[in-house]
């Protein structure tokens, strides 16, 4: 049929035996004219992958130089008050966060201290109970050392 190779991306193949294969084909069909029954590259038929590269190249974007009359266009101007304005406004965010940061500090600095005041309330609670308790224990022993007066005052009495 029609050969139609020329409409087909072109592709560089750089596996080495793909290489040898591909002049091997054009070999054969140069000098043998026959049709050749692989019309793959021949790493397809070892098994082997490559990694096939583009003829085409994307062509580069140059950079065009800067004459003097940029310098003078109406834009540069705007340009730069845009950039002065940028500048202004990443200077007050830079301000606004260090705001945030020493608020953030003086919120720990608060905090710490109602940790502080709350850990002296809660040993001042504990003391206060120990010294209840104390006094509790103190009644106690008391009201039992009466009761022990009190009993042997009546076997006293009963006896005697």
């Amino acid at each position: 049929m029609l050969n139609r190779d020329s409409t087909r991306a072109q592709l560089l193949n750089t596996d080495p035996s793909a290489r040898k294969d591909e002049t091997e084909e054009e070999d054969n069909s140069s000098t043998g004219g026959e049709s050749n029954a692989k019309t793959t590259t021949g790493s397809q038929a070892s098994g082997r992958s490559s990694t096939p590269t583009s003829i085409v190249q994307i062509p580069s974007k140059k950079r065009r130089r800067r004459t003097s009359d940029d310098e003078y266009s109406p834009l540069v101007p705007l340009k730069r008050a845009q950039l002065t304005q940028n500048r202004e406004i990443q200077l007050m965010e830079l301000e606004v966060r260090k705001r945030q940061v020493s608020l953030q500090e003086k919120e720990m600095e608060v905090r710490q201290l109602q940790l502080q005041n709350e850990t002296r309330a809660t040993e001042a609670k504990i003391a206060e109970a120990n010294a209840q308790t104390a006094k509790l224990l103190h009644e106690s022993e008391h009201w039992r050392l009466q009761r022990k007066v009190s009993l042997l005052l009546e076997r006293k009495k009963a006896s005697g």
